[in-house]
């Protein structure tokens, strides 16, 4: 599986990058501070993983969504270089088009310091085997409206302090979405993978999973970054 990894800078795309080198998976990182002027080679996935609107050309946008249309896969996940985030801005553009999710038209970032559980809303092979009823507290998420005909497959509710207890919300925060573009999956993920928001994420599960002397994480996060990539091999949505 080709991977074209869109990302903001090398240090903050560590845990998913030892992923990728653990499974196999033949990739290729375009940091944040370079841009993406040309691009001719397709690949079987598309991520960007917190990558400015403003450093794609928009021949570079019409290739990537050539490609999906043809079958290719892309996944776009949480950040402020993300969707409507402060350096995002892809409300309008053509990834947009092929997301299935409505992006907001100002800033869509929103911090919980409080934090927000994880739900699941339908069986998916994403989110297969994942123990989610003991799930994993995230400090914040994009806010973005699900498409007609998309699928939301993780939603979030966000805790909250009464004076005397912590709370859910009776509440709905659609999380990850996936959908289809012409021939391709499609699937947008509200939250960081990396740091900042992803708060019990990247800990999530009762094993540890060593991948390098300095990168480990637990082992259902392992396994939920597995199955969202490799879902886009072979599912329809």
């Amino acid at each position: 599986m080709k991977i074209l990894f869109l990302t903001d800078h090398a240090n903050n795309s560590s845990y998913l990058k030892r992923i990728f080198d653990f499974q196999r998976y033949d990739f290729q990182q375009v940091s944040a501070k370079d841009t993406l002027k040309n691009l001719d080679e397709r690949y079987d996935l598309y991520i960007f993983n917190g990558y400015p609107h403003e450093n794609l050309s928009l021949s570079s946008l019409d290739f990537i969504k050539k490609s999906v249309e043809e079958g290719s896969g892309l996944l776009m996940t949480g950040g402020k270089s993300s969707f409507t985030g402060k350096d995002g801005f892809y409300q309008g553009s053509l990834l947009e088009e092929i997301l299935p999710v409505t992006l907001r038209k100002k800033d869509d970032r929103i911090c919980c310091y409080q934090g927000v559980f994880l739900r699941k809303e339908t069986d998916h092979p994403i989110i297969q085997r994942l123990n989610l009823a003991k799930p994993p507290i995230i400090c914040g998420y994009n806010d973005f409206s699900p498409k007609t005909g998309s699928l939301v497959v993780l939603s979030g509710s966000k805790v909250v302090y009464n004076g005397s207890n912590y709370i859910t919300r009776a509440e709905s925060i659609p999380l990850l979405v996936t959908g289809s573009y012409g021939r391709g999956n499609v699937a947008a993920l509200a939250m960081d993978l990396n740091s900042h928001w992803s708060g019990g994420l990247i800990d999530w599960g009762l094993e540890r999973v060593e991948l390098s002397f300095d990168v480990e994480m637990g082992d259902h996060y392992f396994q939920f970054i597995t199955q969202l990539i490799d879902w886009f091999k072979n599912s329809k949505y």
